[in-house]
């Protein structure tokens, strides 16, 4: 009796609503690689940050499903918001606010370790509310400036966008709430429901001239009516459910509107070809737009001897190889770096005169041209930023994070580590600048090749 009611009790916890933001993946046990991008999805009016994205015939949510979600899976971190929407219960401009202030403190409390990495938010139906106030909020406050900066896609599905007057948006509104409830108590909510229209239209006019710029936006919309008690209805028509501008994607979908954030299969065409595929698109925008922006601060930060790359102003007119000269070294060089098995450096080492800096030109071009170049620094003699070592591993941490954006967030963390790291010892700037945010690149990214001038090539 004891271990049946243990169970039965279990049971009933995890059936209890969850408000607040919940990690799905990756799980608390797993020590894969660091995410690159977090994902938060938002429900409804009488939804949940579980239910609302589970199909009747699945076992778990897609979103926390490696069936659907694909690599990505091991890529991303996802997380589901829930509050209280209860259809019923004071639905009010002050719930909005609420929820949205909710939501932001809950991301900004996770986000500690991971200011700059990318965002996208993904909301069913009013969760969009929730969302674009959410953005408004952030965009005006400074607190938030990671969140406003880092949140780069949004995908809204079946969210009440546009409405010709605030009786055409009340009445897209009393038909989710009419979902919602299905068709309970459906006379009993129009003063709350009248106030809810007015505050739609004014967080989608406010978002729309202050929040939704530099944001990836996609908008889904059902093409077939939901069955209620009443009778068959779209919930929320295609002209509600579009944003007309700021190079928003509109698309329709063969469903209605409960199903829009559901699916059976990863193999269903509604997700394999129309909802996937622009899913993916805003992840990978998101996460390209961000490092652009966490590039471009790293390049403030660290100082940069601009004449030390093998290709510079200053080397214009100095040589290469001369065609079937040098054919065996070079060759030994181009081995070397293809070999998965060799050693991490190359040296090349010679009394003066013999062609060192000739030959490293050379392969620094050949490495260039197959796309395994990540750095140069060629010394020279009696010129303040290249003559000596001072700047050697700045300008070479600058030069990889060009070629591997996502490694700009591990180097901006390492500074603000330590923010004198640049006058210490040059082995500790190699490990916490170079070495230490190299190991945590996908493993299947081509090894990048450094070349220094003056005896070593290093991979």
């Amino acid at each position: 009796m004891a271990f049946f009611w243990r169970k039965q009790r279990e049971r009933k916890i995890s059936n209890e609503p969850y408000h607040g933001l919940k990690v799905l993946v990756p799980r608390p046990e797993s020590s894969g690689p660091e995410p690159v991008v977090d994902v938060v999805f938002v429900h409804g009016l009488n939804g949940d940050c579980i239910k609302t994205w589970k199909h009747a015939d699945a076992e778990v949510p897609w979103i926390m499903d490696k069936r659907f979600l694909g690599d990505l899976y091991d890529r991303a971190r996802i997380m589901t918001f829930g509050y209280n929407a209860n259809v019923l219960e004071n639905v009010t401009t002050s719930r909005v606010l609420d929820h949205a202030n909710d939501l932001l403190e809950a991301i900004y409390a996770r986000r500690v370790r991971c200011e700059g990495r990318p965002i996208v938010f993904v909301a069913h139906s009013l969760g969009g509310l929730v969302v674009k106030q959410a953005m408004i909020l952030c965009h005006d406050d400074d607190r938030y400036a990671d969140i406003n900066t880092a949140a780069g896609g949004l995908i809204f599905m079946g969210t009440p966008h546009e409405g010709s007057s605030q009786a055409s948006l009340l009445g897209t509104i009393q038909n989710i709430a009419s979902f919602a409830t299905m068709g309970q108590n459906k006379t009993a909510l129009t003063q709350e429901l009248q106030t809810y229209s007015a505050t739609t239209m004014s967080i989608n006019k406010s978002f729309m001239r202050n929040a939704s710029r530099s944001r990836e936006i996609v908008c889904f919309h059902e093409t077939l009516p939901t069955r209620l008690p009443q009778g068959e209805r779209m919930i929320v028509e295609p002209g509600s459910a579009v944003i007309n501008g700021n190079n928003a994607r509109n698309i329709g979908m063969a469903c209605n509107h409960q199903e829009l954030c559901k699916f059976k299969s990863s193999e269903e065409g509604r997700f394999e070809s129309i909802f996937w595929p622009q899913f993916e698109m805003v992840v990978e925008n998101a996460t390209q737009y961000q490092s652009k922006i966490l590039t471009k601060k790293l390049r403030e930060l660290l100082p940069y001897a601009d004449q030390a790359q093998y290709d510079s102003r200053d080397h214009e007119n100095e040589d290469l190889c001369l065609l079937g000269t040098r054919t065996e070294l070079c060759s030994q060089v181009s081995e070397w770096a293809e070999s998965p098995g060799s050693k991490n450096i190359f040296w090349l080492n010679g009394i003066a005169g013999t062609g060192k800096s000739t030959i490293a030109r050379t392969v620094a071009t050949s490495f260039k041209d197959k796309g395994q170049l990540g750095a140069t620094f060629f010394f020279k003699r009696g010129r303040a930023d290249c003559g000596n070592a001072k700047y050697l591993i700045s300008t070479i941490t600058r030069q990889v994070v060009a070629k591997h954006q996502r490694l700009a967030r591990d180097v901006l963390n390492a500074i603000d580590d330590d923010p004198d790291i640049l006058s210490k010892f040059l082995s500790v700037q190699f490990d916490k600048l170079l070495l230490q945010p190299l190991r945590k690149l996908d493993s299947s990214i081509r090894p990048t090749t450094i070349v220094i001038k003056e005896s070593i090539i290093a991979r």
